[in-house]
């Protein structure tokens, strides 16, 4: 038994790249499919920028995630060795914890405009009670009714 396993091992060592999971230079359908889309949100953050539906700093934003988003997408062993780089192990792990931060900087970011908007409507609430509780009591009659 000894015997096969070495033989085995002579024949066809571990080290030895399987042809069917060698990657190719081409890109695939997958790729292709999400680099247009990221080409598609990087025209649609230029034209939001420009119509002045978003600010210049939210369109820089957008456009470095859109170029990162097609490059890694295009070669996806630049984040594998990014990720190296950094400490990490793999680059799943490194784009994990590169979505994580970024969700919380968003719910953060959701949170105080929600805090904001809530806000803006107690103060415009309360002008309102204000002014009709003014308008009401110059439209009142002497005696205490509302005049119509």
């Amino acid at each position: 038994m000894i015997q096969l396993t070495t033989l085995i091992a002579e024949i066809a060592p571990l080290s030895t790249p399987d042809p069917a999971h060698q990657t190719s230079q081409h890109a695939t359908l997958f790729q292709i499919i999400l680099v247009a889309g990221a080409a598609f949100l990087l025209i649609a953050t230029i034209v939001a920028v420009i119509k002045g539906w978003a600010t210049r700093r939210e369109g820089l934003l957008w456009a470095v995630v859109c170029v990162a988003a097609g490059v890694t997408v295009s070669n996806p062993g630049i984040i594998g060795k990014l990720a190296k780089g950094l400490g990490i192990g793999r680059g799943a792990d490194l784009l994990l914890y590169i979505a994580v931060v970024v969700m919380l900087i968003g719910f953060l970011m959701v949170y105080t405009r929600l805090r904001q908007i809530r806000r803006e409507m107690t103060l415009l609430v309360r002008e309102l009670a204000i002014r009709d509780a003014v308008t009401s009591s110059q439209t009142d009659t002497p005696d205490g009714r509302h005049a119509t």
